[in-house]
């Protein structure tokens, strides 16, 4: 045996005995993992597509691609706010009643 593959032989080895140690706690974590994004749903799907096809607009065009980036994140607040406008109105009226009231002079 070669030095290359006694060494590859105790990565396998300590692979192996990491499986058997902490194999359910890998799988669970890998499984929250995929579940948050399987979570994300349509509209993170929508999202992703419009701030994708803003970015490639962009650099299709001839922009840089800090240009892109900036408007591919535009992008994501206006689809965002388009979205979720109901809980912004909710953050506003709570804020409307929560807020300290200026004093008239």
């Amino acid at each position: 045996m070669t030095k290359n593959s006694n060494n590859t032989m105790w990565w396998v080895v300590g692979i192996v005995v990491a499986l058997l140690l902490f194999g359910d706690v890998i799988f669970a974590i890998i499984g929250s993992i995929l579940g948050a994004i399987l979570a994300i749903g349509i509209t993170g799907i929508v999202l992703f597509a419009i701030a994708a096809a803003a970015f490639a607009l962009v650099v299709l065009v001839g922009g840089s691609v800090a240009v892109a980036t900036g408007v591919a994140v535009f992008a994501v607040i206006i689809a965002a706010i388009g979205t979720l406008w109901p809980f912004i109105i909710l953050g506003l009226i709570v804020y409307l009643m929560v807020r300290k009231r200026p004093q008239a002079v």
